[in-house]
């Protein structure tokens, strides 16, 4: 016997056998079989039973791991699914019915099902290794799940769905990424060519190449009004192309270095592009061609730009800086460095005069992200994945963001501010409440995100890694 589940009114059981593939209902009360369930190939490897005890669902250890809906007062299979997976551990039912939850013995992913619909609408992602157990909250709002090979034990938020889908596997190594204003194009750079590939964001298909660039992709960024776009190269050069002919139109040559980070005024008439080997930030008239001033030179020695982001008005700039790290090894180690790297400047593009600096806990600034209104800049970098959310205009440091367990590598907030993305070298992006700080959710990749970026409705997330790009679709229910 693999599985007991006692009904709600407590007047029967059903128990699942491994041995016979059946699933038999009893009288506890006399101790008789009064139902049984028969036609399922394979062993029933999970059971449960429906809040109003009219129907029950189990799953069978076939080549499909196939899910089977069950009345309970006829014994009859109403509905047929395949779950796409061969073990399914655990098996439960959302309060209400609406909803119920299968876990995945091999690799821990959670799956929620529509039962009356027999879809898959959503995946949950985060365990390392094969669960155990799960359970239902009784108010449906959370999710328990257990993993005795991980060796934890995880709450979900089933506020919140999130479906993964691959938009293309075509785009080689993701070292930068942007998407058009309207959502309906997205540009990526890779880290081993020289080409900027333009996706269409609804089908994945490449829809044209940008060439002309003799460096490889370090940076990317796209004109507010999607006209043009800015591209960075590791030999130090910006280059502007123009989206609708992909022709280049301009190319700025004053980097020293190669071009760590891009950020474009939201009028689209300035340009900064911050330099990873002398920690200068030079900004570009973006008409003209020419430098708007001279450029923003770094206060600390050995600096390099680690990243850039505008102000939603253009007013400031905030310049996060990193340390210059060593060819033979593409890990920072703060113990052997005797400057201080917890620095995020605040700068205004038009005088060249800083306006604050921010000191917080997270040294070695790898990405920035700020907040639609302006109120809110995230900064993110540091071995230990921690997030920083600060007031730019007083300084404040209002929350840390804790969870990831590497280095942070690109943030992103949605465009009405509530939400923000987090990507990081320990192969996962999480979902933040930017306001109260609080995690909504994780997804867990097969390698390490470089970049991402969130869909202008707010409903998708874009994410880049070295297998190319993929599409988080996000519905907060």
């Amino acid at each position: 016997m693999c599985a007991v589940v006692i009904a709600g009114d407590g007047t029967w059981l059903a128990t699942a056998s491994g041995t016979d593939q059946t699933v038999r209902f009893w009288d506890p009360a006399t101790a008789t079989q009064i139902g049984i369930l028969k036609g399922p190939t394979g062993r029933v490897t999970a059971l449960a039973i429906a809040p109003d005890d009219a129907w029950l669902a189990t799953i069978n250890d076939d080549s499909e791991g196939t899910i089977r809906i069950w009345d309970r007062e006829t014994s009859t299979l109403t509905r047929t699914f395949a779950a796409g997976r061969r073990v399914n551990s655990a098996l439960a039912i959302a309060p209400d019915g609406a909803w119920l939850a299968t876990a995945d013995y091999g690799d821990g992913t959670i799956r929620i099902w529509d039962p009356a619909a027999g879809m898959q609408t959503a995946t949950i992602t985060g365990h390392t290794a094969g669960l155990a157990g799960m359970a239902i909250a009784p108010d449906g709002t959370w999710l328990a799940t257990r993993s005795t090979y991980d060796g934890t034990v995880r709450i979900w938020d089933t506020a919140v769905d999130v479906q993964a889908a691959n938009l293309t596997s075509q785009a080689g190594r993701v070292s930068a990424l942007g998407i058009a204003p309207d959502g309906m194009w997205l540009a990526s750079g890779d880290v081993y060519d020289t080409k900027v590939r333009i996706l269409d964001t609804a089908t994945g298909e490449e829809t044209a190449t940008l060439t002309g660039h003799t460096g490889r992709v370090s940076a990317l960024a796209i004109a507010p009004d999607g006209k043009w776009l800015a591209v960075g190269d590791f030999d130090g050069k910006v280059r502007i192309c123009d989206k609708a002919t992909g022709a280049l139109t301009r190319t700025f040559t004053e980097s020293t270095g190669h071009v760590s980070a891009l950020a474009i005024g939201p009028d689209g008439k300035w340009l900064a592009a911050g330099d990873g080997l002398d920690g200068r930030v030079r900004i570009w008239n973006s008409d003209t061609g020419k430098q708007a001033c001279n450029p923003i030179e770094p206060i600390i020695p050995i600096a390099r730009v680690s990243a850039l982001a505008s102000a939603p008005d253009g007013r400031w700039l905030a310049i996060g800086y990193g340390a210059i790290y060593d060819s033979e090894d593409d890990v920072y180690d703060s113990e052997d460095d005797v400057y201080d790297y917890r620095l995020v400047q605040i700068w205004d593009p038009g005088t060249r005069s800083r306006i604050n600096t921010l000191s917080g806990k997270t040294d070695n600034v790898s990405a920035l992200a700020i907040a639609p209104d302006g109120r809110r800049l995230a900064v993110g970098g540091g071995q230990d994945g921690r997030v920083e959310i600060w007031d730019p205009a007083t300084s404040t440091l209002i929350s840390t963001l804790t969870g990831h367990t590497r280095q942070v590598t690109a943030l992103t907030v949605t465009p009405d501010g509530t939400l923000l993305a987090t990507a990081a070298y320990d192969r996962t992006l999480r979902i933040w409440d930017m306001v109260s700080g609080q995690a909504v959710t994780m997804m867990r990749t097969d390698t390490v995100p470089a970049a991402c970026a969130w869909m202008p409705d707010g409903a998708g997330l874009i994410a880049g890694s070295e297998h190319g790009i993929h599409f988080f679709e996000f519905h907060p229910r």
